[in-house]
């Protein structure tokens, strides 16, 4: 049986927000780090870490609220819908694209307390709130799908 989303568009400040969280999740170790190191350090490099662990999330925000602006992500957001059946994914735009992505080609899923996201590669994702499924029986067989092929727990 085929899963048919409500059509669903993702806005710049959700993209950067999921930007941002995904960064902070994967490198919350390396500031912890930098943060103690500079606490612990009495040196000119322990006020030179203070600095940059003030100075760099900083930067880091700064580049990606623009990276998630920029026009080679118009596509990310174009109003959509997704079908799901046991073997592949398809998407359809508001502006009648189409594509296909086969379930086997999916590196990950991260399943976040209000949406999906759905790994092609380390950086190339599929955006799905759960907000999109019609009901909870659809969200639930959504969910079957990924844990039956592996790609969640």
């Amino acid at each position: 049986m085929e899963i048919i989303t409500n059509q669903i568009s993702l806005t710049k400040k959700q993209y950067f927000g999921i930007l941002a969280i995904n960064w902070i999740i994967t490198r919350w170790w390396m500031l912890a780090l930098i943060f103690c190191a500079a606490f612990i350090l009495k040196s000119e490099i322990g006020l030179f870490l203070k600095i940059f662990s003030f100075f760099y999330p900083i930067a880091v925000a700064i580049y990606l609220w623009h990276y998630a602006k920029t026009k080679q992500n118009k596509a990310f957001f174009k109003e959509r819908y997704y079908k799901i059946d046991g073997s592949a994914m398809y998407c359809e735009t508001e502006d009648n694209e189409t594509g296909t992505v086969n379930l086997d080609t999916i590196v990950k899923v991260k399943n976040r307390r209000n949406y999906y996201l759905i790994y092609l590669s380390k950086a190339q994702f599929f955006y799905i709130p759960v907000k999109a499924f019609k009901n909870q029986e659809d969200a639930r067989r959504f969910t079957q799908i990924l844990k039956v092929r592996n790609l969640m727990k």
